[in-house]
């Protein structure tokens, strides 16, 4: 032994060598160990990071209201049921039930594209004042006027997103609608001046001017015409109508149109309540944002599959979503038009609005696909402000900016420009989770009937968020309920990147 300690000491290189060896495989062991458990907890991560959510289309449990639409897929009293039978699901996460608000900011204005009417609503009804230069009827039994616009005095226009130079300086615009006076004549009689309250739907290329129209329906009003039979004196008395019937107002007073002799101004100082409540409802609606509340942003459908998906800055943290922070994404064409940007603050007076109930083409061409057996479906789309007074204020400092499709369409599933997205517990309430009630139309025996129904909530609004990876046995749970095919399942791909993560672990 002594003999071998003198050797070793007698070769230095070789003890160097032999101390190196040892800890070259202590620190390869130790950072073998330290990537193995960076990669593994790196990719439990990873796969952590999808979102499977199932959603249930609430236009296949509903009568839509339009005339030809098919009957529903599935029955109406079964939605509940479902939703509750998601929520007890193992396989279940948790569930998203969305709530809707509105905010108000004098120094905001909502955007619209014209591309995408529906995502117009309600932000396209203005105030237009003007002077009418004709006025003609349509074989549609329905009127229209053209109106040249006094931009001297108030009007209240939407902010159409639009890079033609062609809309930067209309002067006219033709308002159209299907109501006659109760005396059964126009409610515009040429070089009358008036204020007007419409909704600005499109563009007449070939005329170069703003197109209009009356549609009371769209505000909730569906009791404010007749449909009227004419007497054989009656036609013969307006042979322009060239019709067997027409629309007839119930009360001249519910006209959106009035005749002025002063400006507009002076007409609302001189007390009209009326006109002064449309203006200013007009006014608080325009400068208006919707107020989105989740719980995980993922869990909706247009961010789920990507194509609304977040432009600049971050999404909102779980920790964020759990105390409520005042934290909100808005969309970068918004904060575009308003000259906002990440960390600036947002302060809202916040209200509740009912909501609407309208038609749509469903093709979506941003994703080449259709919903449903008819070209048209549903859509819900808020009232905007009626008088019906704020209930908090709340201030959001900006985290992020989402993008959508430059066609974006508002939808079932789908959401406008105009929305801004915050967490459930930002705003304590329970709001718009109410039945809707809606009037549905059908022709039987070619007479049109009308009937009112239920709804139980806003579509779009609730999502089930189940684990990644167990969408099959959710879906054999539900059908064992009696609930088989009824939800539509997105996972983020996580379909067909799990097996590669699973190989790698």
């Amino acid at each position: 032994m002594k003999y071998t300690l003198k050797r070793l000491y007698r070769t230095p290189v070789k003890t160097i060598i032999f101390i190196l060896l040892i800890s070259l495989s202590a620190s390869a062991l130790s950072i073998s160990a330290g990537m193995w458990k960076y990669s593994y907890d790196s990719i439990k991560h990873s796969k952590g990071a999808f979102t499977t959510i199932g959603v249930l289309r609430e236009i296949e449990f509903t009568e839509q209201i339009y005339v030809n639409s098919v009957k529903p897929k599935y029955d109406y009293e079964l939605l509940t049921k479902v939703k509750q039978a998601a929520a007890d699901s193992q396989y279940t996460r948790y569930t998203d039930r969305r709530e809707y608000l509105m905010g108000y900011n004098p120094d905001m204005t909502s955007v619209g594209n014209l591309a995408a009417n529906s995502g117009l609503f309600p932000y396209a009804y203005s105030i237009i004042t003007g002077v009418c230069e004709s006025v003609g009827y349509s074989i549609y039994a329905s009127y229209s006027a053209v109106i040249k616009i006094d931009k001297d005095d108030l009007n209240i226009l939407p902010n159409f997103v639009v890079e033609d130079s062609r809309y930067e300086d209309i002067e006219y615009i033709s308002i159209s609608g299907t109501s006659l006076t109760t005396d059964l004549e126009f409610p515009f009689k040429a070089g009358e001046k008036y204020i007007i309250y419409a909704y600005i739907n499109g563009y007449d290329y070939e005329n170069e001017r703003w197109q209009g129209n009356f549609k009371l329906q769209k505000l909730g009003n569906t009791d404010y015409e007749e449909y009227y039979v004419l007497s054989e004196d009656e036609k013969k008395e307006h042979p322009e109508y060239n019709r067997d019937f027409v629309y007839k107002i119930l009360d001249d007073s519910m006209l959106p149109c009035h005749i002025l002799s002063t400006d507009v101004q002076s007409f609302l100082d001189s007390g009209n309540e009326k006109w002064n409540e449309i203006v200013n409802n007009c006014r608080i609606t325009k400068h208006s944002t919707e107020i989105l509340l989740t719980d995980d942003m993922y869990s909706i459908y247009t961010f789920n599959v990507g194509d609304a998906f977040v432009y600049r800055g971050r999404i909102i943290r779980k920790d964020e979503y759990e105390k409520g922070a005042k934290v909100c994404l808005i969309n970068s064409t918004f904060a575009y038009y308003n000259g906002l940007d990440i960390g600036d603050k947002i302060k809202l007076s916040v209200y509740e609005s009912d909501f609407v109930i309208d038609t749509k083409n469903t093709r979506n061409t941003a994703v080449g696909t259709s919903f449903g057996e008819n070209d048209t479906e549903d859509y819900f789309a808020p009232l905007g402000y009626k008088g019906q007074g704020f209930i908090t204020e709340v201030e959001y400092e900006i985290v992020g900016m989402y993008s959508l499709p430059p066609s974006a369409a508002r939808g079932e599933l789908l959401i406008s420009q105009n929305v801004l997205i915050a967490p459930s517990k930002s705003i304590e309430g329970d709001f718009n989770t109410k039945p809707v009630e809606v009037e549905v139309v059908r022709r039987i025996d070619e007479v049109i009937h009308r009937f009112k129904m239920e709804r139980t909530s806003i579509p779009g609004s609730f999502s089930v968020v189940i684990e990644n990876g167990k969408t099959e046995e959710f879906e054999e749970e539900m059908a064992v309920l009696g609930y088989g095919g009824m939800f539509y399942y997105f996972d983020q791909n996580y379909s067909q990147i799990s097996g590669l993560l699973d190989g790698y672990m």
